[in-house]
């Protein structure tokens, strides 16, 4: 019984060399027993890569336009990931992993390159055309009579968020717009 149980592993682990272990998809594409070429080459062919990313906020439409922040999809990363994630190195846990794989379901989202610095000022832009400075409430004396402001609250654009936002469309390569995340101040 045990030999069995041995058996049936080695084959197991034979047929997926070179192989992507199964329960794994990268955005609806599932990858498992593809090679990494092929899995690249499907998502090089399925995948669109937009050229810019739409922003929103009420009836404000923003954009940010990716090829001037050296935005592309690195479709052999994303394939070399989905292969490797049942091949840590380390030898237990790759194994239960592997028979996990089966039973399981890990979605992986599409490895990007992007400026970080160029990302960052584009989306700095967009905050100082958002942004509104509270008025603080206040008295004020005129001819013997007490003028109260109560002020307003100011708005600022949620920059982390938005990044963190901007990262995810990307990544599952998400075509709808992001409406832009405030925060009151």
């Amino acid at each position: 019984m045990s030999f069995l149980l041995f058996y049936s592993l080695v084959l197991y682990n034979f047929y997926y060399l070179g192989r992507i272990y199964p329960g794994v998809s990268v955005i609806n594409i599932k990858a498992g027993g593809m090679k990494p070429s092929q899995l690249a080459h499907i998502l090089a062919q399925k995948i669109k890569t937009p050229n810019k990313i739409d922003l929103t906020h009420l009836d404000q439409r923003y954009e940010i336009d990716l090829e001037k922040v050296g935005f592309s999809y690195n479709f052999a990363e994303t394939a070399d990931a989905a292969y490797d994630l049942d091949r840590t190195g380390n030898l237990l846990f790759d194994l239960y992993q592997r028979t996990q794989a089966p039973f399981r379901k890990v979605s992986l989202g599409l490895r990007i390159s992007i400026d970080e610095e160029k990302l960052l000022e584009s989306i700095d832009l967009i905050a100082s055309q958002i942004a509104a400075e509270p008025v603080y409430p206040s008295l004020k004396l005129e001819n013997k009579n007490i003028i109260v402001n109560q002020g307003e609250k100011g708005i600022e654009l949620n920059s982390p968020t938005l990044r963190i936002e901007i990262g995810q469309n990307l990544v599952f390569a998400k075509q709808s717009p992001i409406y832009l995340p405030l925060k009151t101040i």
